[in-house]
């Protein structure tokens, strides 16, 4: 079962930071984990856009994340170009959140279900 903690998942950031361009703020807060255990929550927040994205496992011990979109607290009236670069880091955050799930399922040693995703969907 994998601990998703917050050194962990911070540390995993960094690394998709390193190779992956993007003007998102990206940072891990402290999470109470499932279980206790010291647990990370993966937050993006898209440059120019007043919006939270929140990456996590999908349940306790998987290695599958799942995306949760904040509301909006207003609507959000952008011209094309801002479109355009909120499109680029909604995509950055999905390859993000592979990441995570690749990272994850690395870390386990069973053979079970690939668990999903972009790197999944590839190896199928």
């Amino acid at each position: 079962m994998p601990c998703h903690s917050h050194a962990l998942l911070t540390r995993w950031v960094a690394d998709f930071v390193r190779t992956t361009p993007t003007s998102s703020s990206i940072e891990v807060l402290h999470q109470d984990g499932f279980d206790g255990e010291d647990g990370g929550l993966v937050v993006v927040r898209p440059r120019g856009v007043h919006a939270e994205l929140y990456l996590l496992p999908a349940s306790p011990g998987e290695s599958r994340f799942v995306v949760t979109i904040a509301a909006l607290a207003n609507e959000v009236t952008i011209d094309s170009l801002q479109l355009l670069l909120l499109s680029e880091e909604l995509k950055n955050a999905s390859a993000l959140c592979d990441h995570l799930e690749s990272r994850s399922r690395a870390m386990t040693m069973t053979t079970g279900e690939a668990g999903g995703g972009i790197t999944a969907l590839r190896e199928r």
